[in-house]
């Protein structure tokens, strides 16, 4: 994935993808129409000094009008930036980058989508244990009602296993939550990819970007092998 260390303004556009930290050099972070003014089907963009931030690729950033409180966002996120720029201070405006460099040729997207798409079938939270007691209660508290609502509402049938090996879901299930994720927006499967590389769920990413769950809850939903052991033996602080 495209890192927000290789957003650059227009003075720096050229310069390599992978390159020492950046300090700040900016005073002033804006966001402004690009026509000058706030029309409904304008667009804005995030400036430094009156300068734009670009993507690694050199494209502008633009943020639809519609989308000003992601604009606002961005905003924050380099505001916020003190002595040296970090990446991963950065993230919505990563996620912005690579939906415009990664994401915006139907290749690209069908591309992604076929990569995602293996983690259907690996998906994490339907490997389901059955055993201990503490783990078994949290994964039902987090993982069935999101297989719940995708069944009901992608109405697919979605196998789960206690087994190691073995599973897979039905090529129609694949189809129907494929056909599904290749209507979402460039921003919106960008965000979707990144939730299920961090996961490692496709279903947990679904839920996800549909506001089925909060970023906190799916976070829960990625590590309740680890809060089970927390809640069975309690925390073990890390002396190395």
């Amino acid at each position: 994935m495209d890192g927000a260390a290789g957003l650059s303004t227009d003075e720096s556009a050229a310069a390599p993808k992978t390159k020492p930290a950046l300090s700040r050099f900016w005073k002033q972070v804006t966001l402004e129409s690009t026509d000058g003014k706030a029309k409904r089907n304008g667009k804005f963009q995030v400036k430094l000094d009156k300068r734009p931030i670009k993507t690694p690729d050199g494209q502008k950033i633009e943020i639809a009008a519609d989308r000003k409180i992601l604009g606002l966002l961005l905003v924050a996120e380099w505001d916020s930036q003190t002595k040296v720029i970090k990446p991963h201070s950065l993230p919505l405006t990563s996620l912005v980058a690579r939906s415009m460099d990664g994401l915006s040729s139907n290749q690209q997207r069908q591309d992604v989508i076929k990569h995602l798409s293996r983690y259907l079938h690996t998906d994490a939270i339907c490997f389901q244990q059955t055993y201990p007691q503490p783990l078994v209660d949290l994964q039902d508290k987090a993982w069935s009602p999101i297989i719940e609502w995708i069944q009901t509402e992608y109405k697919v049938k979605i196998n789960v296993t206690d087994e190691l090996f073995g599973m897979s879901q039905t090529p129609e299930t694949e189809a129907q939550l494929l056909a599904v994720v290749s209507e979402f927006h460039p921003l919106k499967l960008a965000a979707f990819e990144r939730a299920v590389m961090h996961s490692k769920s496709f279903l947990l990413g679904l839920a996800l970007v549909n506001r089925l769950v909060s970023v906190e809850q799916a976070v829960e939903a990625s590590q309740v092998e680890l809060l089970a052991q927390i809640k069975q033996w309690g925390l073990v602080e890390d002396n190395n």
